[in-house]
Parts: structure tokens; C-alpha cells; sequence
């Protein structure tokens, strides 16, 4: 899964992403804006974040225990 995922756009590549999180009012970090529900090792969700940056919002990366014990940290 992880190999299809990376050869396939994230959703923010192809929608005006910008567009949904600029229109709704301002919110703290701690409030959840996306959650990638079977995210594996969160490929998708470091896309958006490399696309945006400067947003102020959280995005949860979801998966079974197991996969999210292998996620390095420390890797951007």
C-alpha cells in the first residue's frame, strides 16, 4: 500500500485545498482539520504539509498501532 499511495496524488494536488482552509474561521492547532483514516506511515498527510507550510491547523494520521510504531519521528 505504501508504494501504491506514493504514486498516487494526495487530494490537496488536485482540489483548491487552499480554498477549504482559508474560507472557515481561524482555529487553535490542537483543533483537527483532516484525518487520514488508514494513513500508513503518513505520506499523504506530510504532502499537505509540505504544500502548506503555514497552516495553522492539525492533521491526524491514523492507522493500526503496529504501522504507527514504525514511523521514524525524525523524518520531515
Amino acid at each position: 500500500m505504501t508504494g501504491a499511495s506514493a504514486m498516487m496524488p494526495s487530494a490537496w494536488e488536485w482540489m483548491k485545498a487552499e480554498d477549504i482552509f482559508t474560507s472557515i474561521s481561524p482555529r487553535a492547532s490542537d483543533q483537527v482539520f483532516v484525518v487520514d483514516v488508514a494513513g500508513g506511515r503518513g505520506g499523504h498527510m506530510q504532502k499537505f504539509l509540505n504544500q502548506f507550510p503555514d497552516v495553522q491547523l492539525c492533521v491526524v494520521n491514523q492507522d493500526l498501532p503496529k504501522v504507527i510504531d514504525e514511523i521514524d519521528p525524525t523524518t520531515p
